[in-house]
C-alpha cells in the first residue's frame, strides 16, 4: 500500500469511525477485519501509512505539527474509548440477567470484561465509564433519546478538543455541585471551563495542569458551603509520624493540611531558590601569606589542600558555579532540615525538660579523632540510631557540645557543662562579613546557615571568628565529600573548587556583599 502524502493524521481515525472507510487502496485491503467493524482496521492502516510517510529527521515545524495532530487524534480515541465502554456497559446492565454480555462472557461485570479486552487498569476504566456518565447520550424512562449531561463538554471532547483527564476535571466538579449550585451557575461554569480548555474564549487554551487550578475555583464557587465539611474531615486526617530507621533513613508518614503544606513549599521555595542579590563574589587572592591568620604550616591550607597563586583576574562567579546534582525532593530535605535546625535556636522554641532541645549525638573520643567507626544519635523515639562520623562532626561543629565521660562498663565518670560553639555577638558578625553561605552559587541566607569551624574544634580549633563561616546545612554536612575547601586568610574565608569545576583548583576570596567588585579592601 502506498502511503498518502495528503492524509492528514487528524482525520486519519475519525474518517473510519464515522463512515466505516479509510484513504486506502481498494485492491490491498487489511487482511484478519473482525467482523462489522472493518473501519477501524482500515483506520489503524491509514494512520500508520501516515507515520511511515513521516521522514526519518522531520524540521521543527513538521516534528511540531505531527506532535499536535496525532494528540487531536488521541483525543478522538479516547472519545471513542468512552463511548464504546458506555456501550459494553449498557449491553452488560445486570437488569439483562443471563443476556447480559459481561455474563455471557464468563465475567462478573462490566469492568472486569473490559480489563480482559482491553489490558487496560481498573481505575482508567473507571474513569472512562464516569465520564460516559456526563458526556454520553441518555435514554429517558420511556426509552426516548436525550442529550448528555454535560452537552459543551461532551461536543468539545467528542471533537477531540477535550482530553480525557480534562473532561474528567470539568464534569467531576459539575457533578460534585450540582445538587448545591444554580443551574444556571452550572451552565455558564461548564461553557468557561471548556473554553479555558479550548481557547475558545480568544485565549491561548490552558494545558491540564492548569485545569486543575480553574475547576478547583469553579467548584469552591458553586458550592461556598461545601468546604466546611471536607475542612472538618481534613483537620480530622492530617498528621505525621515516623516509620523505623532502614539503612540510615528514617521514613516520614502523614498528611498536611494545605495551609500547613503551603507554608512549607514556600519556605523550602526561599531557601532553594536562587537570588541574584545574594550571588557570592570573589576577590583575586595574592600570593603573599597564603595561610596568614589559619594556622597552618607555610604551604599547607587550613581545610587541606595547598596554597596556590591565582590569576590577577577575578574569575566570574558563574564559572565557579556547578550545577546542583541533587534532586527536587532532596532539596526540599535539606530546605527542611535548614529550617529545623533555625527553628531549634530561636527563643521562641519551646524547650524540652527545661532547656533548649538539643539531639543527642553519641561517639568515642578515639573513634571522633580518628574518623572511623559509627557514632549514635538518639532518634524520635530515644532509641539510638547509628550514623556515620561525617555526621557527629557536623553536629558537633554546628551545635551545642557536652561532653560525657563514661569507663569501660558504661558508667558516667565526667560530665562537662553544655557550651555553644559560636555566640550570638560573633554569629552577627560573621554575617556582616560573609553575607550567607560562602559556596558559589549557594543562595541560602545567613538567618538559615550555621557556623562551620574551618580548623575543627575536635582538634583544637579556636572559637573565633577568624576560624568561623556561614555554610547551609547542605554544603555544611557535604564539605568533606563534595570537592569543595575552605580555608581562611587574614580572617577573609577563601573557598576553592573542586576540579570539575575549576580544574585549575585555585582559592578564590569571598567578597563582603557590602564591598562591590571594584572597590579596593581596607588593608
Amino acid at each position: 500500500m502506498d502511503p498518502n502524502p495528503e492524509l492528514d493524521l487528524r482525520t486519519a481515525i475519525p474518517a473510519g469511525l464515522s463512515e466505516g472507510c479509510a484513504v486506502v487502496d481498494p485492491e490491498d485491503p487489511p487482511a484478519g477485519d473482525v467482523a462489522g467493524a472493518p473501519g477501524f482496521r482500515l483506520a489503524i492502516a491509514s494512520f500508520d501509512a501516515a507515520m511511515s510517510d513521516l521522514p526519518e529527521s522531520p524540521s521543527d515545524d513538521e516534528l511540531l505539527a505531527a506532535v499536535a495532530e496525532v494528540e487531536s487524534l488521541s483525543r478522538r480515541v479516547e472519545a471513542a474509548q468512552v463511548r464504546l465502554a458506555h456501550l459494553v456497559r449498557a449491553a452488560s446492565a445486570p437488569g439483562l440477567g443471563a443476556e447480559s454480555l459481561a455474563r455471557r462472557r464468563g465475567c462478573r461485570g462490566t469492568i472486569e470484561l473490559l480489563q480482559h479486552t482491553t489490558a487496560a487498569s481498573a481505575r482508567t476504566l473507571s474513569r472512562r465509564l464516569r465520564v460516559a456518565d456526563r458526556v454520553a447520550p441518555r435514554l429517558g424512562i420511556i426509552g426516548e433519546r436525550l442529550d448528555p449531561v454535560n452537552e459543551c463538554a461532551a461536543r468539545a471532547f467528542a471533537e477531540g478538543r477535550l482530553s480525557l483527564e480534562c473532561t474528567d476535571l470539568v464534569t467531576g466538579v459539575l457533578a460534585r455541585t450540582e445538587l448545591a449550585a444554580d443551574p444556571e451557575h452550572l451552565a455558564v461554569a461548564e461553557r468557561e471551563m471548556v473554553a479555558a480548555a479550548t481557547g475558545d474564549g480568544g485565549e491561548l487554551p490552558l494545558h491540564d495542569d492548569s485545569m486543575r487550578t480553574v475547576a478547583r475555583v469553579w467548584g469552591s464557587f458553586l458550592d461556598q458551603d461545601g468546604e466546611s465539611p471536607g475542612e472538618t474531615v481534613a483537620e480530622l486526617k492530617r498528621g505525621l509520624r515516623f516509620g523505623r530507621e532502614r539503612r540510615g533513613l528514617v521514613p516520614l508518614h502523614g498528611a498536611l493540611l494545605a495551609e500547613t503544606a503551603a507554608l512549607l513549599g514556600r519556605l523550602c521555595d526561599a531557601i532553594n531558590a536562587p537570588q541574584a542579590s545574594r550571588r557570592p563574589r570573589f576577590a583575586p587572592v595574592e600570593a603573599a601569606s597564603p595561610t596568614a591568620g589559619t594556622g597552618a604550616e607555610p604551604g599547607e591550607a587550613a581545610h587541606g589542600g595547598t596554597a596556590e597563586r591565582r590569576d590577577d583576574a577575578v574569575l566570574d562567579a558563574d564559572a565557579l558555579t556547578p550545577t546542583d546534582p541533587r534532586t527536587a525532593d532532596q532539596r526540599r530535605h535539606d530546605a527542611l532540615a535548614t529550617l529545623l535546625a533555625a527553628a531549634a535556636k530561636q527563643a521562641e522554641t519551646p524547650q524540652l525538660g527545661g532547656a533548649p532541645v538539643t539531639v543527642l549525638v553519641q561517639v568515642t573520643a578515639e573513634e571522633l579523632s580518628s574518623g572511623d567507626g559509627a557514632g549514635w544519635v538518639h532518634g524520635p523515639d530515644g532509641a539510638p540510631l547509628p550514623v556515620p562520623i561525617s555526621t557527629v562532626r557536623h553536629a558537633a561543629c554546628a551545635g551545642a557540645v557536652q561532653r560525657v565521660t563514661q569507663d569501660t562498663t558504661g558508667r558516667i565518670i565526667g560530665l562537662d557543662s553544655p557550651q555553644r560553639i559560636f555566640s550570638a555577638h560573633q554569629r552577627r558578625a560573621i554575617t556582616v562579613r560573609d553575607g550567607g553561605c560562602v559556596i558559589p552559587g549557594c543562595t541560602v541566607a545567613a538567618a538559615w546557615c550555621e557556623v562551620h569551624h574551618v580548623a575543627e574544634h575536635a582538634a583544637g580549633g579556636p572559637t573565633h571568628t577568624d576560624n568561623g563561616v556561614l555554610l547551609c546545612w547542605h554544603h555544611h554536612r557535604s564539605l568533606g565529600s563534595s570537592g569543595w575547601e575552605v580555608r581562611m586568610h587574614d580572617g577573609i574565608p577563601e573557598v576553592r573548587p573542586p576540579y570539575w569545576t575549576d580544574p585549575r583548583r585555585r582559592w578564590h576570596r569571598v567578597r563582603s556583599p557590602l564591598r562591590p567588585p571594584g572597590l579596593a579592601r581596607s588593608a
